[in-house]
């Protein structure tokens, strides 16, 4: 099963083998479960007004807090990362197709970014709205909004060798 989620309210969320999605009150009682078609690992993620996880169907499924599904969007492999949601109205997920997504709150694509390998680590989003991904590539990817953000190369000073004036 995946982590949980909890939210305000009291309400819980969780992903399970057994391809639903849950929730419940935190005293324990099932308030509703939605099926889709895979397993669910990952953790869902919780907005003002509604819920995202992503399946073992390919899939991201965007889900009211009352468990009616909203939209979801298909990717080309399992998605088995949590999703991570931007001040910007946008939900960004991996795949294990080697591709981040960063869709609208439509279910809309913006934009991808392929990786040379799997990734299926979770997207964290910085404060100033850069991305920061793993990949199995070994490499660690900022992005940016529109486009890859490399790293800021700041050379460091050195110092010269001052000389003494010789003197008598």
């Amino acid at each position: 099963a995946s982590e949980t989620v909890y939210v305000e309210g009291g309400t819980v969320y969780v992903g399970s083998e057994d391809t639903r999605i849950y929730s419940f009150q935190a005293a324990g009682e099932l308030m509703w479960s939605f099926e889709t078609g895979g397993q669910i690992s990952s953790s869902s993620a919780v907005g003002s007004d509604a819920v995202y996880i992503g399946s073992d169907d390919n899939r991201l499924y965007c889900l009211t807090h009352s468990g009616e599904f909203s939209w979801s969007y298909e990717s080309g492999a399992d998605v088995t990362s949590s999703p991570a949601l931007g001040n910007n109205w946008r939900v960004y997920v991996s795949s294990k197709d080697n591709t981040l997504y960063a869709l609208g709150a439509d279910g809309s694509l913006h934009w991808s970014f392929a990786t040379a390998y799997l990734t299926a680590s979770s997207p964290a989003l910085n404060y100033d709205g850069r991305l920061y991904i793993g990949s199995a590539d070994a490499i660690l990817y900022c992005i940016g909004e529109t486009a890859y953000i490399p790293p800021t190369i700041t050379p460091t000073p050195t110092m010269s060798p001052t000389s003494t004036p010789s003197g008598t």
